[in-house]
Parts: C-alpha cells; structure tokens; sequence
C-alpha cells in the first residue's frame, strides 16, 4: 500500500493520505462505476469503500500506525 497511502503523524493528531489516482485504486474505481453507473468514486465514496474493505483486507492497518 505504500503506493497510494501516506501517514503523517504530529502531537495530537494522525492524517491518512489515500491517492485515488494512482493506477491500482483508480482501476477498481473504474470497475465499480461500469459495474454501477452511480458508483462514481468520489472522496465520499473513497471513504465508505475504505473503511469497509480495509479492516477486511489489512486488519492490523491502524495498529501499525
């Protein structure tokens, strides 16, 4: 995943960069909006999809942070 997730940690806070752009995550958004016409990937739909597929697929994800 580093090649479309960053993580930038300060004193009080984590951010979570997701770029969408880059070839494997806008290749499935791709997918899903031919699947579904409205399935278009937008930041709010990044972030639905996200926090369903990532538990599933990198379980330990927020532990590594």
């Amino acid at each position: 995943m580093p090649d479309y997730v960053t993580t930038h940690k300060d004193d009080s806070r984590i951010a979570v960069c997701f770029y969408n752009e880059n070839d494997k995550p806008f290749s499935i958004g791709e997918k899903m909006n031919e699947i579904n016409a409205y399935a278009y990937m937008n930041g709010y739909n990044w972030d639905v999809f996200s926090s369903i597929t990532l538990p599933k697929m990198h379980p330990n994800f927020w532990k590594a942070l």
